[in-house]
């Protein structure tokens, strides 16, 4: 399950908008032989970076999520962002004027950050209330954030090869990485446990890191046989990392013309397309394995649509009541005898869910589930929460 890649997420394409660039940096701590000179030199001539004083960089100092998201804010040019941390927001821990206060706002709206970063828990109704700009960034939520960057911000796609990381590490086994297996990620992350069923968050990790960052020279491992990524992200990183990600996609993406004026659409049309689309893509899944099609109707899509609600207060298979989600087909007036549900936050369109949702071996099986005949879908744009369920 791909959620919250959390770039989770309105795909708009953006120019760059860089900041003119600056003489080359020199900081009397990256000498020229330093590893990550290079690096520090491209993102400080850029304008994406500043030193932390104005003779030193700081490169071994780990990244802070108020400060990652303030680079990455500025790398999308630092675009218009409307209302405020305090109106829109449960985070209390923001000082009004904080210099990444627009950047956090943007970050939310893109769904830049991993959910962890502003829920408390799967188990829990409110946001988060810490956003604990201060905390550091480890390696594996610095290439989530990137990744959602790529597909967000950026608008683009990237065709994973899956193949051999299934049968490298999701299976157990211990590919060419021995700490990114996912054994070891649960073991590495374990903190994350409330976000995670299935292996969710093990396998995003997993697949931004192994499945994008790696092949596209982003991110190299720390050693031939580790990634480390639960180890906390460096500012000589980011700026290699950023170097690289720029060097491939920085100048590929141009502004999209000023749209013309369009009748207003019928309200909700563009949902209902939405909700179409997840419903071909799934059976275009089932029809790859020789399986009958789903079929669907209004009753199971109320069900569906009245969960993708109560996902904006519990991220959950259980209701805000504490009651099983299968009850809202009880309330809808659906029979059944065995029934399923899916869900995922944080995904743009149709594709990337259903993606996601591919990528995930519990929701998978749920998808290909032979007992299944009837198929509802919800969708609420806050949050780009999803729901399908399931009957037969």
């Amino acid at each position: 399950m791909k959620k919250a890649w959390t770039a989770l997420l309105l795909t708009v394409t953006l120019s760059l908008g860089l900041a003119a660039p600056a003489a080359a940096a020199r900081f009397s701590d990256v000498p020229a032989s330093y590893w990550g000179y290079e690096g520090i030199e491209y993102v400080t001539d850029k304008g994406l970076f500043s030193g932390a004083t104005a003779t030193t960089f700081a490169p071994e100092e780990e990244m802070s999520r108020a400060m990652l998201v303030q680079v990455l804010y500025s790398y999308a040019g630092k675009p218009d962002v409307s209302g405020s941390i305090a109106a829109d927001t449960a985070f209390t821990d923001i000082p009004k004027g904080a210099y990444y206060e627009d950047a956090v706002l943007w970050a939310l709206e893109e769904n830049i950050l991993p959910m962890w970063f502003y829920l408390d828990s799967r188990s829990q109704s409110d946001w988060s209330q810490d956003f604990q700009p201060n905390k550091v960034v480890n390696r594996a939520e610095f290439c989530l954030m990137l990744y959602a960057f790529y597909e967000n911000v950026l608008g683009l796609e990237y065709d994973m090869d899956e193949a051999g990381l299934k049968q490298d590490y999701l299976s157990g086994s211990q590919g060419a990485f021995q700490d990114m297996t996912l054994a070891e990620l649960t073991q590495a992350f374990q903190a994350l446990a409330p976000y995670s069923k299935n292996h969710d968050v093990e396998q995003e990790i997993l697949f931004a890191m192994l499945g994008w960052a790696q092949p596209e020279g982003i991110m190299t491992g720390m050693s031939a046989s580790t990634m480390s990524p639960d180890l906390g992200v460096t500012r000589a990183q980011v700026a290699t990392m950023l170097m690289q990600f720029h060097r491939s996609y920085g100048g590929s993406v141009q502004p999209e013309p000023e749209p013309e004026p369009e009748p207003e659409p019928d309200p909700g049309s563009g949902e209902e397309a939405f909700l179409a689309e997840v419903i071909r893509l799934v059976n275009v899944e089932r029809a790859k394995e020789g399986l009958s099609a789903l079929k669907t109707n209004d009753a199971i899509t109320k069900a569906a649509q009245t969960r993708a609600d109560e996902l904006l207060q519990l991220f959950d298979h259980t209701r805000p009541d504490g009651r099983s989600c299968f009850t809202a087909l009880g309330e809808a007036g659906v029979s059944y005898r065995a029934a399923g549900e899916n869900i995922a936050m944080g995904y743009p369109t149709p594709e990337a869910v259903v993606n996601g949702w591919m990528n995930s071996p519990g929701h998978r099986a749920n998808i290909l589930n032979r007992s299944f005949t009837t198929i509802g879908v919800g969708y609420n744009s806050q949050r780009n929460c999803w729901v399908q369920m399931f009957v037969g």
